[in-house]
Protein backbone atom coordinates (compact mmCIF):
# COMPACT_ATOMS: atom_id res chain seq x y z
CA UNK A 1 0.00 0.00 0.00
CA UNK A 2 1.13 3.58 -0.68
CA UNK A 3 0.24 6.73 1.19
CA UNK A 4 -0.75 10.10 -0.39
CA UNK A 5 2.92 11.06 -0.83
CA UNK A 6 3.56 7.99 -2.96
CA UNK A 7 5.61 6.24 -0.28
CA UNK A 8 5.20 2.57 0.59
CA UNK A 9 3.58 1.87 3.95
CA UNK A 10 6.27 -0.30 5.58
CA UNK A 11 3.92 -1.29 8.42
CA UNK A 12 1.55 -2.88 5.92
CA UNK A 13 4.44 -4.67 4.18
CA UNK A 14 5.75 -5.97 7.53
CA UNK A 15 2.29 -7.22 8.55
CA UNK A 16 1.87 -9.07 5.24
CA UNK A 17 5.31 -10.64 5.63
CA UNK A 18 4.49 -11.81 9.17
CA UNK A 19 1.20 -13.32 8.00
CA UNK A 20 3.01 -15.10 5.15
CA UNK A 21 5.71 -16.41 7.51
CA UNK A 22 3.06 -17.61 10.00
CA UNK A 23 1.16 -19.41 7.24
CA UNK A 24 4.40 -21.05 6.01
CA UNK A 25 5.21 -22.18 9.58
CA UNK A 26 1.78 -23.79 9.97
CA UNK A 27 2.19 -25.45 6.58
CA UNK A 28 5.54 -26.94 7.64
CA UNK A 29 3.93 -28.10 10.88
CA UNK A 30 1.21 -29.94 8.96
CA UNK A 31 3.69 -31.68 6.63
CA UNK A 32 6.31 -32.50 9.26
CA UNK A 33 3.72 -33.92 11.67
CA UNK A 34 2.66 -36.51 9.08
CA UNK A 35 -0.99 -35.46 9.15
CA UNK A 36 -0.93 -34.68 5.43
CA UNK A 37 0.02 -38.27 4.68
CA UNK A 38 -3.06 -39.56 6.54
CA UNK A 39 -5.45 -36.72 5.63
CA UNK A 40 -4.46 -35.33 2.20
CA UNK A 41 -7.15 -32.61 2.40
CA UNK A 42 -5.80 -31.21 5.67
CA UNK A 43 -3.86 -27.94 5.31
CA UNK A 44 -2.69 -24.94 7.34
CA UNK A 45 -6.03 -23.12 6.94
CA UNK A 46 -7.99 -26.06 8.36
CA UNK A 47 -5.43 -26.32 11.19
CA UNK A 48 -5.94 -22.64 12.05
CA UNK A 49 -9.72 -23.10 12.05
CA UNK A 50 -9.38 -26.13 14.37
CA UNK A 51 -7.20 -24.16 16.79
CA UNK A 52 -9.67 -21.28 16.85
CA UNK A 53 -12.60 -23.69 17.25
CA UNK A 54 -10.91 -25.12 20.35
CA UNK A 55 -10.03 -21.66 21.75
CA UNK A 56 -13.55 -20.19 21.57
CA UNK A 57 -15.20 -22.72 23.95
CA UNK A 58 -12.27 -22.32 26.35
CA UNK A 59 -12.77 -18.54 26.35
CA UNK A 60 -16.50 -18.91 26.95
CA UNK A 61 -15.96 -21.41 29.74
CA UNK A 62 -13.43 -19.27 31.61
CA UNK A 63 -15.16 -15.93 30.89
CA UNK A 64 -16.87 -16.03 34.28
CA UNK A 65 -13.43 -15.49 35.88
CA UNK A 66 -12.85 -12.36 33.81
CA UNK A 67 -11.78 -11.55 30.22
CA UNK A 68 -8.04 -11.67 31.01
CA UNK A 69 -8.24 -15.17 32.53
CA UNK A 70 -10.50 -16.33 29.68
CA UNK A 71 -8.10 -14.97 27.05
CA UNK A 72 -5.13 -16.55 28.83
CA UNK A 73 -6.72 -20.01 28.89
CA UNK A 74 -7.89 -19.79 25.29
CA UNK A 75 -4.28 -18.99 24.33
CA UNK A 76 -3.06 -21.92 26.44
CA UNK A 77 -5.49 -24.19 24.59
CA UNK A 78 -4.09 -23.06 21.22
CA UNK A 79 -0.48 -23.38 22.38
CA UNK A 80 -1.08 -26.81 23.97
CA UNK A 81 -2.66 -28.19 20.78
CA UNK A 82 0.19 -26.72 18.73
CA UNK A 83 2.68 -28.35 21.10
CA UNK A 84 0.83 -31.64 20.61
CA UNK A 85 1.44 -31.28 16.89
CA UNK A 86 5.10 -30.58 17.67
CA UNK A 87 5.18 -33.90 19.51
CA UNK A 88 3.94 -35.56 16.32
CA UNK A 89 6.68 -33.69 14.45
CA UNK A 90 9.26 -35.04 16.90
CA UNK A 91 7.98 -38.61 16.46
CA UNK A 92 7.89 -38.16 12.68
CA UNK A 93 11.44 -36.80 12.64
CA UNK A 94 12.61 -39.83 14.60
CA UNK A 95 11.00 -42.08 11.99
CA UNK A 96 12.61 -40.10 9.16
CA UNK A 97 16.01 -40.25 10.85
CA UNK A 98 15.68 -43.97 11.51
CA UNK A 99 14.73 -44.71 7.90
CA UNK A 100 17.17 -42.19 6.43
CA UNK A 101 20.31 -44.34 6.74
CA UNK A 102 18.57 -47.31 5.10
CA UNK A 103 17.40 -44.95 2.37
CA UNK A 104 20.93 -43.61 1.99
CA UNK A 105 22.33 -47.12 1.39
CA UNK A 106 19.65 -47.84 -1.23
CA UNK A 107 20.17 -44.44 -2.86
CA UNK A 108 23.93 -45.00 -2.96
CA UNK A 109 23.46 -48.35 -4.72
CA UNK A 110 21.10 -46.84 -7.32
CA UNK A 111 23.46 -43.93 -7.90
CA UNK A 112 26.34 -46.36 -8.47
CA UNK A 113 24.18 -48.12 -11.08
CA UNK A 114 22.53 -45.09 -12.71
CA UNK A 115 25.09 -42.33 -12.28
CA UNK A 116 22.27 -39.78 -12.03
CA UNK A 117 21.14 -38.15 -8.77
CA UNK A 118 17.50 -37.57 -9.74
CA UNK A 119 16.93 -41.08 -11.09
CA UNK A 120 18.59 -42.58 -8.01
CA UNK A 121 16.37 -40.43 -5.79
CA UNK A 122 13.18 -41.54 -7.56
CA UNK A 123 14.06 -45.24 -7.51
CA UNK A 124 15.28 -45.22 -3.90
CA UNK A 125 11.97 -43.66 -2.82
CA UNK A 126 10.13 -46.85 -3.84
CA UNK A 127 12.12 -48.81 -1.24
CA UNK A 128 12.13 -46.21 1.55
CA UNK A 129 9.93 -46.39 4.65
CA UNK A 130 7.18 -43.89 5.45
CA UNK A 131 7.19 -40.98 6.13
CA UNK A 132 10.41 -40.52 4.14
CA UNK A 133 8.97 -42.46 1.20
CA UNK A 134 5.96 -40.12 1.05
CA UNK A 135 8.14 -36.99 1.27
CA UNK A 136 10.61 -38.00 -1.45
CA UNK A 137 7.94 -39.34 -3.84
CA UNK A 138 5.89 -36.17 -3.37
CA UNK A 139 8.75 -33.89 -4.41
CA UNK A 140 10.03 -36.09 -7.24
CA UNK A 141 6.46 -36.11 -8.60
CA UNK A 142 6.46 -32.30 -8.42
CA UNK A 143 9.72 -32.32 -10.37
CA UNK A 144 8.16 -34.34 -13.21
CA UNK A 145 4.90 -32.37 -13.30
CA UNK A 146 6.22 -28.84 -12.78
CA UNK A 147 8.78 -28.31 -15.51
CA UNK A 148 9.95 -25.03 -13.98
CA UNK A 149 10.91 -26.75 -10.70
CA UNK A 150 14.69 -27.22 -10.39
CA UNK A 151 16.48 -30.17 -8.79
CA UNK A 152 17.83 -27.77 -6.18
CA UNK A 153 14.25 -26.79 -5.23
CA UNK A 154 13.32 -30.47 -4.96
CA UNK A 155 16.14 -31.05 -2.47
CA UNK A 156 15.14 -27.95 -0.49
CA UNK A 157 11.52 -29.13 -0.37
CA UNK A 158 12.47 -32.63 0.80
CA UNK A 159 14.70 -31.16 3.49
CA UNK A 160 11.91 -28.85 4.73
CA UNK A 161 9.30 -31.62 4.94
CA UNK A 162 11.78 -33.96 6.64
CA UNK A 163 12.26 -31.47 9.48
CA UNK A 164 15.63 -29.98 8.49
CA UNK A 165 17.58 -32.67 10.35
CA UNK A 166 21.39 -32.26 10.45
CA UNK A 167 22.25 -35.54 8.69
CA UNK A 168 19.61 -35.03 6.03
CA UNK A 169 20.75 -31.41 5.58
CA UNK A 170 24.31 -32.64 5.10
CA UNK A 171 23.16 -35.18 2.51
CA UNK A 172 21.14 -32.52 0.64
CA UNK A 173 24.01 -30.02 0.66
CA UNK A 174 26.46 -32.68 -0.48
CA UNK A 175 24.12 -33.80 -3.28
CA UNK A 176 23.48 -30.20 -4.30
CA UNK A 177 27.22 -29.48 -4.60
CA UNK A 178 27.81 -32.70 -6.52
CA UNK A 179 24.95 -31.91 -8.90
CA UNK A 180 26.40 -28.47 -9.61
CA UNK A 181 30.15 -29.05 -9.61
CA UNK A 182 30.72 -32.83 -9.87
CA UNK A 183 33.39 -34.67 -7.86
CA UNK A 184 33.68 -38.11 -6.24
CA UNK A 185 30.10 -38.21 -5.01
CA UNK A 186 30.04 -41.99 -4.48
CA UNK A 187 32.99 -41.85 -2.05
CA UNK A 188 31.25 -39.11 -0.07
CA UNK A 189 28.08 -41.20 0.16
CA UNK A 190 30.04 -44.21 1.43
CA UNK A 191 31.75 -42.09 4.10
CA UNK A 192 28.42 -40.63 5.21
CA UNK A 193 26.87 -44.09 5.53
CA UNK A 194 29.70 -45.25 7.80
CA UNK A 195 29.43 -42.17 10.00
CA UNK A 196 25.64 -42.53 10.16
CA UNK A 197 25.79 -46.08 11.42
CA UNK A 198 28.10 -44.96 14.23
CA UNK A 199 25.81 -42.09 15.32
CA UNK A 200 22.44 -43.83 14.98
CA UNK A 201 22.28 -45.48 18.42
CA UNK A 202 23.09 -42.27 20.31
CA UNK A 203 20.61 -40.20 18.30
CA UNK A 204 17.84 -42.75 18.76
CA UNK A 205 18.28 -42.70 22.55
CA UNK A 206 18.14 -38.88 22.70
CA UNK A 207 15.07 -38.71 20.49
CA UNK A 208 13.27 -41.32 22.58
CA UNK A 209 13.96 -39.40 25.80
CA UNK A 210 12.77 -36.11 24.27
CA UNK A 211 9.57 -37.68 22.93
CA UNK A 212 8.77 -39.30 26.29
CA UNK A 213 9.37 -36.05 28.21
CA UNK A 214 7.31 -34.03 25.73
CA UNK A 215 4.42 -36.49 25.82
CA UNK A 216 4.36 -36.65 29.63
CA UNK A 217 4.37 -32.86 30.08
CA UNK A 218 1.67 -32.33 27.45
CA UNK A 219 -0.47 -35.05 29.02
CA UNK A 220 -0.27 -33.30 32.41
CA UNK A 221 -1.11 -29.90 30.89
CA UNK A 222 -4.14 -31.28 29.01
CA UNK A 223 -5.36 -33.15 32.09
CA UNK A 224 -4.99 -29.95 34.11
CA UNK A 225 -7.18 -28.06 31.63
CA UNK A 226 -9.80 -30.81 31.59
CA UNK A 227 -9.94 -30.95 35.40
CA UNK A 228 -10.29 -27.17 35.62
CA UNK A 229 -13.15 -27.23 33.12
CA UNK A 230 -14.80 -29.90 35.26
CA UNK A 231 -14.38 -27.81 38.42
CA UNK A 232 -15.93 -24.77 36.73
CA UNK A 233 -19.12 -26.81 36.31
CA UNK A 234 -19.40 -27.36 40.08
CA UNK A 235 -21.98 -24.94 41.45
CA UNK A 236 -20.37 -24.85 44.91
CA UNK A 237 -17.07 -23.65 43.38
CA UNK A 238 -18.58 -20.94 41.18
CA UNK A 239 -18.36 -18.31 43.92
CA UNK A 240 -14.73 -19.24 44.62
CA UNK A 241 -13.65 -18.80 40.99
CA UNK A 242 -15.45 -15.45 40.85
CA UNK A 243 -13.51 -14.21 43.85
CA UNK A 244 -10.10 -12.52 43.79
CA UNK A 245 -8.54 -15.59 45.42
CA UNK A 246 -10.03 -17.89 42.78
CA UNK A 247 -8.85 -15.69 39.92
CA UNK A 248 -5.40 -15.54 41.51
CA UNK A 249 -5.39 -19.34 41.59
CA UNK A 250 -6.43 -19.57 37.91
CA UNK A 251 -3.84 -16.99 36.87
CA UNK A 252 -0.88 -18.77 38.47
CA UNK A 253 -2.14 -22.12 37.23
CA UNK A 254 -2.09 -20.61 33.74
CA UNK A 255 1.49 -19.40 34.27
CA UNK A 256 2.52 -22.93 35.31
CA UNK A 257 0.88 -24.38 32.19
CA UNK A 258 2.63 -21.84 29.95
CA UNK A 259 5.98 -22.56 31.63
CA UNK A 260 5.47 -26.30 31.04
CA UNK A 261 4.62 -25.77 27.37
CA UNK A 262 7.62 -23.44 27.03
CA UNK A 263 9.82 -26.21 28.40
CA UNK A 264 8.34 -28.59 25.81
CA UNK A 265 9.07 -26.15 22.99
CA UNK A 266 12.65 -25.76 24.28
CA UNK A 267 13.13 -29.57 24.28
CA UNK A 268 12.03 -29.77 20.66
CA UNK A 269 14.22 -26.98 19.30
Amino acid sequence: MSNMNGKIDMTDVTDKRKIKEGSAWLQRLVYQSGIKRLLPWFNEKILLLCLLAAAVPAYVKFSAAGPLIALTYSCITIIALTALLLLLVLINRAKVRKSFFNFLVIYSNFYAAEGDEMQALEKAADYAEDPLRYIVKRWTAFYRVRKELSYDEVLTGILGDAGDQPDFRRFVNMTRLSYRYGGNYQALLTKMIRQGEYKEESLARKASTAAFGTGLILFMVMMNLILLLGLLNQAELTEFFHSAKGRFHLFFNALAALASIGFVLNINQ
